[in-house]
């Protein structure tokens, strides 16, 4: 509806926030846990966007020439 792409649904559980407020991610805390591979899926798609835009920029890049 926004034009913006979904990137995912991330569960809250009580032991997941505490751990996120005391400074522990999920993904380091419990890295094998349903909750970390939600983040790790988010952080995919958006580095998969981030190359995707930046191969689509490379041409719409001004070269600036010296002579």
């Amino acid at each position: 509806r926004l034009g913006v792409a979904f990137l995912g649904e991330v569960p809250l559980e009580m032991r997941t926030r505490e751990a996120s407020d005391a400074g522990t991610p999920v993904v380091v805390s419990e890295p094998d846990s349903a909750q970390a591979k939600v983040y790790r899926d988010i952080a995919s798609k958006v580095w998969d966007r981030l190359r995707e835009e930046r191969a689509a920029s490379q041409g719409a890049v001004p070269q600036i020439v010296f002579e």
